[in-house]
């Protein structure tokens, strides 16, 4: 997989790549794999997330769109492209988490994952997660995320590890929607989203996930992009911080322990040394900057 400069991913997510009759003829030769778009009132954004996911042209993609009752132009969208979904619906519902859970329960895909309705895969993603989990059946399969801007300009990096588990209980959030893929068999071992959660089900899911599961894998690259925009639902920090700390003591995370923290973040910084992303150590936001 390449490394794409911000300039062809914008090419990317704007106009229609994909091949018509490899989105429509699904080839079993290839694991199906299913995604979940929950979306509500994202119209400004829905588009390129719907194109990220049509232009992987991946031979066997099951794309399911679940809108909580939209007001805005979310559903045009949605019916331009609704001849490669396999299923999608507009009602009202409780919040994401139930929107996911209502998607997941639709999708009949090997291999599953959500993509926020403002967020966006990168270019050949689909087929790299195919080829690795073909060579062993990886239960979950990562990658890293760059943060962008509204208009689509790259603010900066998140690398992860391999050991999202450790990172995840000790320091914080350790893997990411926008970059990680899991099997249908493991989401229905470990449970579905908590819907009593508006911010922090996506920690919590993964916790349990990462739980269950005894084959992970980590790319060492970008997968996938997260918005940062003045109407996402993460600005509401004190929310997201609340309800941080109830899943913290939910699953009796420690934060607060500087050494281990300190242990994670020198073995992070290895792993970025001996996989070429040393940048990123130096400035997470050079390390967007330089595929501009």
């Amino acid at each position: 997989m390449k490394n794409y400069t911000f300039k062809e991913i914008r090419e990317f997510i704007s106009k229609t790549l994909f091949d018509e009759k490899i989105i429509l003829k699904k080839d079993s030769n290839y694991p199906k794999i299913s995604i979940i778009t929950p979306s509500y009132n994202q119209a400004q954004f829905l588009e390129r997330t719907i194109l990220s996911v049509l232009n992987q042209n991946y031979p066997n993609i099951e794309y399911i769109i679940i809108d909580g009752g939209s007001m805005d132009r979310s559903v045009d969208i949605i019916k331009k492209y609704e001849k490669y979904l396999a299923y999608w619906v507009s009602e009202k519902d409780k919040g994401q988490a139930e929107a996911i859970n209502k998607g997941f329960s639709k999708c009949t895909g090997e291999i599953i994952a959500w993509q926020n309705s403002d967020d966006i895969y990168l270019p050949g993603v689909f087929k790299q997660i195919a080829k690795i989990y073909n060579t062993k059946k990886y239960e979950i399969i990562m990658g890293d995320i760059a943060l962008i801007s509204k208009d689509d300009i790259p603010i900066r990096t998140l690398r992860y590890a391999p050991w999202p588990k450790l990172g995840l209980k000790y320091v914080g959030m350790s893997m990411a929607n926008q970059s990680a893929f899991w099997t249908k068999k493991l989401y229905l071992e470990c449970g579905s989203m908590n819907e009593n959660l508006d911010f922090a089900f996506d920690m919590d899911f993964f916790y349990r996930l990462l739980i269950k599961a005894k084959r992970i894998k980590h790319i060492p690259r970008l997968f996938g992009c997260f918005r940062i925009h003045p109407e996402a639902k993460s600005n509401d920090i004190a929310h997201y911080l609340k309800e941080n700390e109830i899943v913290n003591e939910m699953h009796g995370f420690v934060r607060k322990n500087l050494l281990l923290k300190y242990i994670e973040k020198m073995m992070r910084a290895f792993y970025c040394i001996i996989n070429g992303n040393i940048l990123y150590l130096i400035s997470p936001q050079k390390d967007a900057e330089k595929n501009r």
